[in-house]
């Protein structure tokens, strides 16, 4: 199924006349394309929704369209990529308003990271990856709860149903 970004002109005429006390642009999503409409993203670097990204290159060729990030800041104009990823651009502009300490006190609030790692693409982490932090989470848990008698190297590979093959049985981790 093919997704169109369609742009209503009454809303790019508007986003194109901004007040004066506006100091920058952002978009979420589809957004990119009624900045684009009013001329805000020529000779810049941009992201959208990776479905709509060969759209707006297609129809902006002033544009430099990068479909892979989540988040683009080029000058005062800073673009996120799919709706879900509107908290992404939303913290970075409360950190650069007010400073990350108070950005970290949003996301504490909202439960989500302050900035995902570096270079994270649009697409998602293959499912298979999620055991796998759950099973680092169970054994970090697990660790925690025999702190006052660190478990041994054989007990963690157990707990992570893993074979060493060359760990003796009584060695211990170094943070024992």
């Amino acid at each position: 199924m093919a997704v169109t970004a369609l742009v209503d002109p009454k809303i790019a005429t508007h986003v194109a006349d901004p007040t004066p006390r506006t100091r920058r642009f952002t978009s979420v999503c589809v957004g990119a394309h009624v900045l684009a409409a009013t001329g805000r993203l020529d000779g810049k670097l941009a992201t959208t929704h990776w479905s709509t990204a060969q759209q707006l290159d297609d129809e902006h060729p002033k544009i430099i369209v990068d479909a892979d990030p989540i988040l683009i800041r080029d000058g005062d104009v800073w673009t996120g990529a799919g709706f879900s990823s509107c908290l992404d651009p939303a913290l970075a502009l409360v950190a650069d308003d007010f400073g990350e300490a108070l950005a970290q006190k949003v996301v504490r609030q909202l439960v989500v990271c302050l900035k995902r790692l570096s270079g994270q693409s649009q697409f998602s982490v293959p499912l298979g990856s999620a055991s796998t932090t759950r099973q680092v989470d169970e054994l970090r848990h697990y660790i925690r709860e025999h702190l006052a008698e660190p478990p041994t190297v054989a007990e963690l590979t157990e707990q992570l149903h893993v074979r060493t093959g060359n760990s003796p049985e009584s060695s211990r981790p170094s943070w024992a």
